[in-house]
C-alpha cells in the first residue's frame, strides 16, 4: 500500500485547530531517535516552529547512551537546540512499586515538562502517530475500558501532575507509521530501532506484532484506520458529554464546603441525577483531588456509587489512590485520606419539617450531637460565672426561664424568620442575614437546628442566644441548654 503524500496545509491546520499551536511558537519536542520523533522534529522545524529537542535516557538498555549521541548529532546537523536527561528507571520503579513501563513514563514526562518550563515552551510535543492510536484504543478495549479509554489519545492534553499550564500535543497523530518510514527512506535517514519494540513480553508489543497483523490479514485490512475513526467519534461524543457533566457539576458540588483536599456534593441532587452522571461526577471529583492517578476503574466507581446510595447518615469507606468517601447527613464527600473534615461542628436535622421537643432531663440525639436541657436556680454571687460560661462555649446557652414560653422545640428555621441576637439591644434581623454575617455555609442552613419556644427563636447553637431571654443580675431561674458532640 502506497503511503499518502504529506499535505502541509492540512498539517498546519491540524496543529492550529487540534493542537492549539501555530508557527513561531516555542515547542519542546521529545526525541528518542526513532522514525516518528525525527519526522515530528523535522516537520515542526521546517514549518516555522521554534523547536528544542529533548531526549531522555531511561538506563534500561546498553544501547541507550548511543541513541542519545545519535539524537545529539542529528540536532547539530539540523541546527536544533538540544537537551538531555537521564534517570535509573528500574530503581525508581522498585522504589515507587510501579511497572517498568509506568516508571519510564513518569520519569520521561517529568523531565520533558521540567525542561519545557525552563525554556518557556508553549507545549511539549511527542511523536505519537496513527498506529500508536490504534494500538492504544485496542489495548483499552481488551482491558475492559469505558468510552474514555476507547477515545484514545487526544491531540492536546493537560497533565496537571506535570504542568497545569503547558499542554502535551501530538502533532502527527493522523500520520501512519508507513508514511513516516517512507519519509525517512526518502531523506536517507536511518532512525534508531529500539530493540524493546520486538519484545513481546510487553502487552503493547504483542498487539503491534501479533494481534493487529492477524486482524488485518484475516478480518479487515483497514482495521487500524477504522479503530482511529471510532476513537475520533468517541472523542466528539465525550466533548459533548463533558459539557453536560460540567453543568451537572455546577449544580451538585457545594463550593463553599469544597477545597483542595475534598469535594462536597449535595446528596439529594446527586442521587436524583442519572447513574451515568453520578459515575462521571465521582470520577471528576477523584481526578480533581488526584490528578496524577492513571484511572479510577469500573469496579472502584461502582463500589463508590453503591456506598453513596446506601450509606448511613454518618459513614465512610476507603477509595483508591488514598482517597475516602463519606456521607455526613445530607452531604456526600470525596476527600483525601488525611483531609481534615469539620462538618461535625454543624449539627443537621433529618429534614426541614423536623420538630423535636426538648424537655428537662431527656437528652435528644441529633446525628452525633446530644442536646440536654436543665433548669437551675441561680445561687447568690454566681451570676458572673454563669455569664462567662455562656460566652466561652458557643454550644452552651443560659436563658432567663421567666422570659420563655414553653414548650421548647428543636426545629429548622422558617422562611423569612427573624432573630434578635444578644448585642443588638432587642432589634431583630432576618435570619438569612444572620447566617451570612456568621458565615454559616449556605448549603447547611436549611437543616441547621434552632432552639425556639412558642413565640420566637431562643438560641442558635454554636452562635448566639436571643436578647429578649438573656440572663441579668435579677434572674432567679435559668434554662441551661448544652449541645455536645459525642463522636
Amino acid at each position: 500500500m502506497k503511503p499518502e503524500p504529506f499535505d502541509r496545509i492540512r498539517f498546519l491546520e491540524f496543529l492550529e485547530k487540534e493542537c492549539g499551536i501555530i508557527p513561531g511558537d516555542s515547542i519542546l519536542v521529545g526525541v528518542s531517535g526513532g522514525a516518528d520523533s525525527l519526522y515530528l522534529l523535522w516537520h515542526l522545524q521546517e514549518n516555522g516552529f521554534r523547536t528544542t529537542a529533548a531526549t531522555f535516557n531511561h538506563q534500561l538498555r546498553p544501547s541507550a547512551a548511543d541513541e542519545v549521541e545519535f539524537v545529539q548529532r542529528i540536532c547539530i546537523e539540523w541546527s536544533v537546540p538540544y537537551l538531555s536527561g537521564t534517570q535509573d528507571v528500574l530503581s525508581y520503579a522498585r522504589k515507587q512499586k510501579l511497572s517498568t513501563e509506568e516508571a519510564a513514563r513518569e520519569c520521561r514526562y517529568r523531565f520533558l515538562f521540567d525542561a519545557a518550563e525552563k525554556i518557556g515552551a508553549a507545549a511539549v510535543a511527542t511523536g505519537h502517530h496513527a498506529d500508536d492510536q490504534a494500538e492504544t484504543v485496542l489495548m483499552h478495549f481488551l482491558r475492559g475500558s469505558g468510552p474514555d479509554g476507547l477515545a484514545g489519545m487526544r491531540p492536546r492534553t493537560f497533565f496537571p501532575q506535570w504542568s497545569k499550564t503547558i499542554p502535551l500535543v501530538r502533532p502527527i497523530l493522523p500520520i501512519s507509521r508507513m508514511e513516516i518510514e517512507s519519509w525517512c527512506r526518502e531523506k536517507g535517514l536511518q532512525p534508531v530501532n529500539d530493540e524493546s519494540n520486538i519484545d513481546n513480553h510487553y502487552f503493547r508489543n504483542r498487539l503491534r506484532n501479533r494481534l493487529i497483523p492477524l486482524l488485518e490479514a484475516e478480518y479487515n485490512p483497514q482495521v487500524r484506520k477504522n479503530i482511529n475513526k471510532t476513537a475520533r467519534v468517541i472523542q466528539t461524543d465525550l466533548d459533548w458529554i463533558d459539557d453536560l457533566i460540567n453543568q451537572s457539576w455546577g449544580k451538585v458540588v457545594l463550593p463553599d464546603l469544597s477545597n483542595e483536599s475534598r469535594v462536597v456534593l449535595n446528596r439529594n441532587l446527586f442521587l436524583e441525577s442519572h447513574p451515568a452522571e453520578q459515575a462521571r461526577i465521582l470520577r471528576k471529583a477523584a481526578f480533581g483531588l488526584r490528578p496524577d492517578a492513571r484511572d479510577f476503574g469500573f469496579d472502584a466507581v461502582e463500589s463508590g456509587l453503591t456506598f453513596f446510595r446506601n450509606a448511613k447518615r454518618v459513614d465512610q469507606i476507603s477509595f483508591p489512590e488514598k482517597l475516602k468517601l463519606l456521607r455526613e447527613n445530607e452531604l456526600l464527600i470525596v476527600a483525601c485520606e488525611d483531609a481534615p473534615l469539620d462538618f461535625e461542628k454543624y449539627p443537621q436535622l433529618e429534614n426541614e419539617n423536623a420538630a423535636i421537643h426538648l424537655q428537662e432531663g431527656q437528652p435528644v440525639q441529633i446525628g452525633p450531637w446530644v442536646f440536654n436541657a436543665e433548669r437551675k436556680i441561680i445561687q447568690p454571687g454566681t451570676f458572673s460565672d454563669l455569664l462567662r460560661l455562656s460566652k466561652e462555649d458557643p454550644f452552651c446557652c443560659l436563658m432567663d426561664y421567666e422570659k420563655i414560653s414553653p414548650p421548647i422545640i428543636i426545629r429548622c428555621a422558617k422562611k423569612g424568620e427573624r432573630f434578635a441576637p444578644i448585642g443588638m439591644n432587642g432589634k431583630s434581623q432576618k435570619l438569612s442575614d444572620f447566617w451570612i454575617n456568621r458565615k454559616l455555609p449556605r448549603q447547611l442552613r436549611s437543616l441547621y437546628p434552632v432552639i425556639a419556644d412558642r413565640e420566637r427563636i431562643l438560641w442558635i447553637p454554636g452562635f448566639q442566644s436571643a436578647d429578649p431571654c438573656k440572663i441579668t443580675p435579677e434572674t432567679v431561674e435559668v434554662l441551661y441548654i448544652q449541645a455536645v458532640l459525642t463522636e
